[in-house]
């Protein structure tokens, strides 16, 4: 796929094939954004293989140790990189391994809690400790207090941020014609 570039005075711009514009800063900070990501995601999911979990598995676990209170489904929800429905089938896994269980509640049975078993925090607490260094390295150690607080504020306004709706359908071969 070619890429023209226009450079201004101001900036240099790349024109997609589709003529998307793009100034060259936003797709660095693009590229940089999925390179950190993808950098985290690898350091963070290296599991030993004797673990026998997944990524969204321990994400999970992580999240039950760190809140340190029964959570439901939707309260899990938002510290994972998959969708509500899909964090069912995560749980499931994990209480087939006795590693967490679920509970109704008391007042309302449609509310079903998860929590560790003590099998399950056990297994964290070998976890966490790796896991933890690999945050320090990657996004402490490196920045100064003043850029970690910059950091979290930009952090929150991205994670905040209104996204624009995609297109309910996008044009197809079939249909151009």
């Amino acid at each position: 796929m070619a890429i023209n570039r226009k450079v201004n005075k101001s900036n240099s711009q790349a024109v997609w094939p589709c003529g998307l514009i793009l100034p060259d800063d936003v797709l660095l900070t693009t590229r940089l954004f999925n390179q950190t990501y993808n950098r985290y995601k690898k350091a963070g999911t290296q599991i030993p293989k004797s673990v026998q979990l997944t990524s969204s598995q321990v994400e999970v676990m992580m999240a039950l140790s760190y809140m340190q209170k029964p959570m439901t489904l939707t309260e899990i929800s938002p510290y994972l990189a998959i969708e509500t429905a899909s964090v069912s089938l995560v749980i499931d896994k994990l209480q087939k391994q006795k590693l967490v269980q679920r509970r109704h509640s008391r007042t309302d049975r449609r509310n079903i809690f998860i929590t560790l078993t003590p099998l399950g925090k056990k297994m964290v607490d070998q976890l966490w400790p790796p896991t933890f260094n690999i945050i320090m390295d990657m996004f402490f150690h490196n920045l100064t207090d003043e850029e970690r607080r910059v950091f979290s504020s930009i952090l929150r306004k991205i994670r905040d941020a209104k996204i624009s709706q995609p297109p309910s359908s996008l044009p197809n071969d079939e249909s151009s014609t």
